[in-house]
C-alpha cells in the first residue's frame, strides 16, 4: 500500500510539466529504483515473519536496503530543491517504516520518534531560508507523514505474528487438553454410548 501511494503521488508530481526538466529527470528514475527496492524489502520481510516464541526481528537484504535509502535521497533533494514540503518526505519515510518492520518493538521506538523529529528540520529549514513564510507546515506536515507511513506499513507485520502466536497458543492448549484426556472413558454397548460409572452391572456384563 505505501509504495503504490508513493508511485501514485511522485508520479504525478513527476509528470506535472511545471516541475523543473532538471528535478524531473532524477526523481523519476529515483522513483522506478525506490519502488522495486522498497517492494523486494516488503516482500522479503513478510515472508520472513517469525513464528510463535520467536524473536520478530530479522536482517534486512543490505544491498536494497542500500539502494532505497539513495534513491529515497535523491527523491527527498528533488522534492526539496523545487520547495514541495507536501512530497518530500514521502520516500524517506517508506524506507523508515521498512527498516521499522526488521526491528524488534524495543528497537523501533527509538527509529521512530528519532525519523518524527529528523523531518521537522528539512522543510522547515528550507522554508525559513527562502522567507516564503510556510515554515510551519514545512516542518509539522512531513514529521506527521513519516508517523502515518510507519503506522500503516507495519500494521501486517505486527497483526500477522501476533495472530500467528495466538493460533499457536491455542493449538497447543487444545493439544495438552487433548492429551490429558482419559483413555476408555466411555464405554460403547451396540450403537448407544453408556457411562460405564453411571450404570451398574455393565461392568459384569462385558467382562471387567
Amino acid at each position: 500500500m505505501a509504495v503504490g501511494v508513493q508511485l501514485l503521488f511522485v508520479g504525478e508530481w513527476i509528470l506535472d510539466e511545471d516541475v523543473s526538466r532538471w528535478a524531473r529527470g532524477p526523481a523519476a528514475v529515483a522513483l522506478a529504483v525506490e519502488a522495486v527496492a522498497s517492494a523486494v524489502l516488503l516482500t522479503r520481510r513478510l515472508t520472513l515473519l517469525p513464528r510463535a516464541g520467536a524473536s520478530p526481528a530479522a536482517r534486512p537484504p543490505v544491498g536494497w536496503l542500500i539502494t532505497a535509502c539513495a534513491a529515497g535521497t535523491v527523491l527527498a533533494v528533488c522534492a526539496l530543491a523545487v520547495r514541495n514540503y507536501g512530497l518530500w518526505a514521502v520516500a524517506p519515510a517508506t524506507v523508515v517504516a521498512i527498516v521499522a518492520t526488521y526491528l524488534a518493538p524495543r528497537a523501533r521506538r527509538p527509529l521512530i520518534i528519532a525519523s518524527v523529529l529528523c523531518a521537522l528540520l528539512p522543510g522547515g529549514v528550507v522554508s525559513l531560508a527562502t522567507g516564503d513564510g510556510e515554515s510551519v507546515h514545512a516542518a509539522l506536515f512531513p514529521a506527521g507523514l513519516v508517523a502515518f507511513t510507519v503506522w500503516v506499513v507495519l500494521g501486517p507485520v505486527v497483526k500477522f505474528p501476533t495472530s500467528a502466536r495466538r493460533a499457536g497458543r491455542a493449538a497447543s492448549g487444545a493439544c495438552s487438553r487433548c492429551a490429558g484426556r482419559k483413555p476408555s472413558y466411555w464405554t460403547y454397548l451396540g450403537f448407544r454410548p453408556v457411562r460405564r460409572e453411571g450404570v451398574p452391572g455393565v461392568g459384569r456384563q462385558a467382562g471387567i
